[in-house]
């Protein structure tokens, strides 16, 4: 914190950095406050610049702006957005007109399928193939379209935005930039919301002056916890009209009802579970403490990870020869049993975080002499040179005592490590509702204290990683 005022102090003083409108110390020192709560712009009546400030005009109203956002908002201004809609087809439109775009909408409303089906609409011009790179922050979400990178006229990549940028892992260098653009033709970003605001400016800086830019994503969800969240450059950019917007409306997946529920969810949180018809759609039940929530997590751990199932796919594990490696066609279906069900929790530590449930459940599989075969793992930091992110899910593998993880890339593929090589995973039979994001659980089992969380978007976030349904176990 002293460091902090120490720097405010010499940047308050420097008057060569401020417009001459903003002379008093209070003002400066309120606008470095703005900046650090990922403000992006400030509107102003002043015609005054400076040597950190540039005046920009947008949607008609005259705005002071840090020059590092300035330079992204001045790309994006180029292709000027203020066409709205609330349907596939507006957005299709949108699409083919070659626009920047923001395209919204709840879980279920069709915003992947929306993408599949601008891609496969392309066609080759004058004997070229378009280019397109579809990416997110985790490799789980990039990997939901590596079907597309078969599409017969494009040549389309699917990357985690951080591979995509050639971000390094232990600076702020960034192999793709201005001077050095990317190569291709349209950018899409899935999962916006869980970007930072460095990925975002840097990803704009980096398009090249032709190329397409399409952010997709739910912004009702939970921010980034890494790094500053993009809710209000987004905010920004919708409300002065620098990107068209398109919000999906109508629910695929879900039925009307169910979609309801998560509409009222994301206004009003746990309150909204007060309300009948939200409560017949999202199951609560109540616990009096810890002892009746250990009961339901020991009936979870028998119904759902030592069912037939669990122990046929450890049968086969069991059988492999000795130096032969598991087929892809049983990582795979080892990997989608562990996407059947997942515990989420509101915070890490605790006695209702998830690693005291992780060790419960560890320590309840191995009174039962089970070896570490199909316990989930997640990676809790990017490494590079591996080429693991921070979210990555995999899960274990013992055979004679050796312990292997397995990790499934945004190919489809799976790579295996000796868990030795790891230095940063975590056990991951539960998550904090922070890492659940990006990934999809037939099941959720919600673990939330009566007097939890008020955030909304935190309940929300949980109750649609469900395909299927979502409890909530609620604890007095």
């Amino acid at each position: 914190m002293e460091n902090k005022k120490d720097t405010w102090a010499t940047l308050v003083e420097d008057n060569s950095l401020w417009p001459q409108s903003i002379a008093t110390a209070e003002e400066r020192t309120q606008l470095l406050e703005q900046i650090t709560q990922a403000n992006i712009a400030f509107e102003t009546k002043s015609d005054a610049q400076s040597t950190i400030f540039l005046e920009r005009t947008y949607h008609r109203k005259q705005y002071l702006v840090p020059q590092r956002h300035a330079l992204w908002l001045d790309k994006l201004l180029k292709k000027r957005g203020d066409k709205t809609g609330k349907n596939q087809d507006d957005a299709q439109t949108l699409f083919k007109e070659g626009n920047h775009l923001l395209l919204t909408g709840g879980p279920g409303t069709g915003k992947s399928f929306t993408i599949s089906q601008f891609i496969e609409s392309l066609k080759i011009k004058n004997g070229q193939y378009t280019r397109v790179a579809i990416c997110a922050p985790t490799g789980k979400a990039a990997a939901r379209f590596i079907s597309l990178e078969k599409s017969p006229n494009a040549l389309v990549t699917t990357a985690t935005i951080h591979r995509l940028l050639g971000v390094s892992e232990h600076t702020t260098y960034v192999k793709y930039n201005a001077r050095n653009p990317l190569p291709y033709d349209i950018v899409i970003v899935d999962e916006v919301s869980m970007l930072n605001l460095f990925l975002l400016s840097s990803l704009v800086h980096a398009l090249p002056p032709h190329a397409q830019l399409v952010l997709v994503g739910d912004l009702q969800q939970l921010p980034t916890i890494d790094g500053i969240a993009v809710d209000k450059a987004i905010h920004f950019l919708v409300q002065e009209k620098i990107v068209h917007h398109i919000h999906l409306t109508e629910a695929k997946r879900f039925s009307e009802n169910k979609n309801n529920a998560y509409k009222r969810i994301a206004q009003e949180g746990f309150a909204a579970l007060q309300d009948k018809e939200v409560a017949s759609e999202i199951s609560t039940i109540p616990l009096s403490d810890r002892n009746a929530l250990y009961k339901e997590i020991d009936t979870f751990i028998e119904k759902n990870l030592l069912d037939k199932v669990a122990q046929k796919l450890r049968d086969e594990f069991s059988n492999i020869i000795k130096k032969e490696n598991p087929s892809d066609e049983l990582l795979q279906k080892a990997f989608n049993f562990l996407s059947q069900n997942i515990l989420l929790c509101e915070r890490r530590e605790g006695a209702w975080g998830s690693h005291a449930f992780n060790a419960h459940i560890r320590n309840f599989l191995k009174q039962k002499e089970l070896s570490r075969t199909l316990e989930p793992i997640i990676n809790t930091q990017n490494n590079y040179t591996l080429q693991l992110l921070n979210g990555d899910l995999g899960f274990l593998y013992e055979k004679d005592g050796v312990v292997s993880a397995y990790f499934k890339q945004s190919d489809g593929t799976f790579r295996r490590f000796l868990l030795d090589e790891l230095r940063h995973t975590e056990t991951a039979y539960a998550l904090t509702i922070h890492k659940s994001q990006g990934s999809e659980y037939n099941n959720v089992f919600i673990v939330c204290e009566e007097n939890g969380e008020s955030d909304p978007r935190l309940l929300y976030t949980a109750v649609t990683r469900a395909k299927d349904k979502a409890v909530i176990w609620k604890i007095k």
